[in-house]
């Protein structure tokens, strides 16, 4: 997990070189940490379409930035493909034992206050977020959600979380050593 911060660290500070070394690193020690690319490959696309991005900013955007941040994320996405795909072809303890399968980690899933949690403080960020936009239209908009730079950075956040949770929706043992 000391990469994956790093991962996102870097990539909130739009370092995008070392927000994929870092990912990589965390991939390479720790098998689950393919999340961070799923969360990385969803940023980049973000990024890429201007997602993050003010009106005036996306007038301004730099293509060669795009294009890496793109690249990135798809060389990503990769990675963990053929780490799953390694998984499965070792025949590794996890897949042997069917603890790795579409929606098997539900059942320990539901049972996690933190997945509530995560379901109750996204729904208020998306609720305000549509307030604002909202508001904007009025022209009433309150300064909460104008930046796009905080925005950014709780989107980033929302989508490691996020990713943490499809990770272990398909893994049956979430033990307490991978609790959020």
């Amino acid at each position: 997990t000391f990469f994956i911060v790093l991962s996102v660290y870097y990539l909130i500070q739009k370092r995008i070189h070392w927000a994929g070394v870092m990912t990589i690193l965390a991939v390479c020690i720790k098998g689950t940490e393919v999340l961070a690319c799923w969360a990385f490959f969803l940023i980049s696309l973000g990024l890429f379409f201007g997602l993050f991005k003010s009106p005036q900013e996306k007038k301004d955007q730099d293509l060669s930035f795009n294009y890496k941040v793109l690249g990135w994320g798809v060389a990503l996405l990769a990675v963990s493909f053929l780490k799953l795909y390694s998984k499965f072809f070792i025949n590794d303890q996890h897949v042997s034992q069917g603890m790795v399968k579409f929606a098997v980690g539900w059942v320990s899933l539901y049972q996690m206050p933190s997945f509530y949690l995560y379901l109750a403080s996204l729904t208020v960020f998306l609720g305000l977020l549509w307030k604002t936009r909202e508001d904007q239209k009025k022209g009433t908009a309150l300064n909460l959600l104008n930046s796009s730079e905080s925005l950014y950075v709780a989107w980033v956040m929302f989508i490691y979380a996020g990713m943490w949770f499809v990770l272990f929706f398909n893994f049956f043992a979430v033990s307490p050593r991978y609790r959020v």
